[in-house]
């Protein structure tokens, strides 16, 4: 016979019913988790790149690149750090994920006319074309998503969604 050892520190009450965990029909206690925005908003994320990767995910792309190709369409000759910091990411991770975009054909390194140093980013008429595919792809994506969400609802998660992005 084995003795577990408890180490609820409080944490542990009862939101709601249990649910089995996956797979193992144990059913798991999610303590508090449910009302902590962090694990809301990874849950969430996980969910919402997992149907990505189903749907528009198929035509081999992730939402950070399809981010990444929006941005350079929107700002023609963006240089590599200027991208890296308006998607939040580091400019070494985003120097691999460029050479993948330019392997595909979708985006286009020049030479900055500013600074020589740096690469002036473009979409390619095919990265162009890729873009609109996928857009029209995610947007359904975006809209089986949130199908249950009430125009209001879905109009009130984007607004309260950018001011936590915007608070600082």
């Amino acid at each position: 016979m084995s003795t577990a050892v408890s180490t609820n520190t409080g944490n542990c009450q009862q939101a709601g019913p249990k649910k089995s965990s996956a797979g193992s029909g144990d059913p798991v206690n999610y303590g508090v988790l449910p009302q902590t925005l962090g694990y809301l908003l990874r849950r969430s994320q996980i969910m919402l790149f997992q149907h990505f990767a189903a749907t528009v995910g198929k035509k081999e792309i992730t939402p950070g690149q399809q981010g990444l190709l929006i941005l350079i369409s929107c700002n023609p000759g963006i240089s590599q750090t200027a991208l890296a910091k308006a998607a939040g990411i580091e400019r070494s991770t985003l120097g691999e994920v460029m050479v993948h975009l330019e392997k595909q054909g979708w985006v286009e390194r020049n030479p900055s006319d500013q600074d020589r140093r740096s690469y002036a980013l473009s979409l390619s008429p095919s990265g162009e074309r890729f873009l609109s595919q996928t857009l029209a792809l995610a947007r359904e994506h975006e809209a089986e998503l949130t199908s249950h969400l009430t125009s209001e609802e879905q109009r009130t998660l984007t607004r309260i969604l950018q001011k936590l992005l915007n608070r600082s």
